[in-house]
């Protein structure tokens, strides 16, 4: 079952993704594939979404203190992916199960 928390992590997902650096960029590509592929965002629609990314990371590149703290906030979104996934899944079968 693909639960709306999900849904919304995969939008999370797709709109930060400029906030991984470049040279780290392969180490996630991966989640926007499933991301697209899950939620069947066709051939002919990935080249805008991909602009658009390309846009967001073109206008949060200001260096400030504030801008870093927040894509280090962000980050934690691709690096503790699968992490983040399970713990979702633990709390929803405790609401689900009738556990709280």
């Amino acid at each position: 079952m693909y639960t709306r928390v999900e849904e919304l992590i995969d939008v999370l997902v797709v709109y930060y993704y400029h906030v991984v650096p470049p040279n780290e960029e392969h180490k996630y590509r991966w989640m926007i594939t499933q991301v697209l592929q899950r939620n069947a965002v066709s051939v002919e629609e990935r080249p805008r979404i991909q602009l658009l990314q390309r846009q967001q990371a073109t206008a949060s590149r200001a260096g400030t203190q504030a801008n870093r703290d927040r894509k280090a906030r962000i980050s934690v979104l691709f690096t503790e992916y699968e992490r983040l996934i399970v713990v979702i899944d633990i709390f929803r079968g405790f609401t689900v199960e009738g556990g709280l």
